[in-house]
């Protein structure tokens, strides 16, 4: 009987401390995010003075992260009106190219990975988007095959997008919370 209480106390121990770490790490990674719409940057993510917690926050997400002096990460883990990404839903991104020598945009699925597809539609980038006349671009983020500009997230969940800027410009870094960023509009869900 000793043992039993042992043994539960010990696991009970355990998942309460995983439970802790893992509210502490979400509430501090929120407290430290530059909020832009839907999307959210650490400015610490590749630096020397992150702390421990932003450290484990990117340990966690899976992100091995350059320096933010070569590249500044945004992720949206919801819709423009706040809702969470959902695989089974439809949507619209729009807007113009970042402030950046380049960028990326990738769909990462609940587990932090890339969703187990084979759409082999994963991610768009500067130089394979599709834009109008003005320099506006659509891209949908859906579970079925879309004719252009199209990002899967079948197999996703719940999921987030990463958008990657690769060399900013000082504007975007001075001010991150106000630089031009897509806006991620929810058309259906199934």
């Amino acid at each position: 009987m000793r043992v039993l209480n042992i043994t539960v106390t010990f696991g009970l121990g355990i998942a309460i401390g995983a439970w802790s770490a893992s509210l502490m790490l979400k509430h501090q990674l929120d407290l430290s995010s530059v909020r832009n719409g839907p999307w959210r940057t650490l400015l610490t993510t590749g630096a020397a003075d992150a702390g421990m917690y932003q450290r484990a926050g990117i340990a966690v997400g899976g992100l091995l992260a350059l320096s933010k002096q070569e590249t500044l990460y945004y992720t949206a883990f919801e819709d423009n009106s706040g809702n969470q990404l959902q695989e089974n839903c439809t949507y619209r991104i729009l807007g113009k190219d970042p402030d950046a020598r380049w960028w990326s945009l990738t769909a990462y699925a609940d587990d932090h990975y890339l969703p187990q597809n084979d759409d082999n539609a994963l991610s768009i980038a500067k130089t394979t988007v599709e834009r109008d006349d003005d320099g506006h671009f659509e891209i949908m983020v859906s579970a079925k095959p879309q004719p252009k500009n199209w990002i899967s997230s079948r197999a996703a969940g719940e999921y987030s997008l990463t958008l990657r800027l690769y060399n900013p410009s000082s504007r975007v870094y001075e001010a991150p919370a106000a630089a031009n960023l897509p806006n991620i509009l929810r058309e259906n869900c199934q």
